[in-house]
């Protein structure tokens, strides 16, 4: 997961039921998880109780959603379900969290946590990494697959 937040995007396909994003008011929404694999469905409400198929033709690229119809523009007023992900994730991902896996496994297994709010723990005087310092010893290598995106 880790790897995961910090590209931005899914290395193994999952699904996403209903997930609730805003109209843009254009042809083309904007969803949480990238890449896009497959839309299941679209939804949309005018009065955030009765929510209605949309009707307009939809398919997606990796990275949006797009309609025929231009999606009506609101906040919370579109419901989709999807699946994202990647099919074949890199080989650098794997290589990425490898090496993660055994500098974790090499400290001593119960003797380190890997987590968000891990801190460094002390292990015969020298002090184990946290997940931000594994993260930014293998930074350069995933930076070509992060994707930046401002909503």
């Amino acid at each position: 997961e880790l790897v995961e937040e910090y590209c931005n995007q899914i290395f193994e396909v999952r699904r996403f039921d209903d997930e609730i994003v805003d109209g843009s008011g254009s042809n083309f929404l904007y969803v949480k998880h990238l890449p896009i694999k497959r839309v299941l469905s679209v939804q949309y409400t005018n009065d955030n109780i009765t929510w209605n198929a949309w009707d307009g033709k939809i398919w997606a690229n990796d990275y949006l959603i797009y309609s025929v119809k231009k999606f009506p523009k609101g906040i919370g007023n579109i419901k989709v379900s999807y699946e994202a992900g990647w099919a074949n994730p890199p080989g650098l991902v794997y290589k990425v969290i490898t090496e993660i896996v055994a500098e974790v496994w090499q400290e001593g297994p119960g003797l380190s946590r890997l987590g968000l709010d891990s801190g460094g723990t002390s292990i015969q005087g020298s002090v184990s990494r946290n997940y931000r310092d594994l993260l930014e010893r293998h930074e350069k290598l995933l930076k070509t697959l992060k994707i930046e995106r401002v909503i």
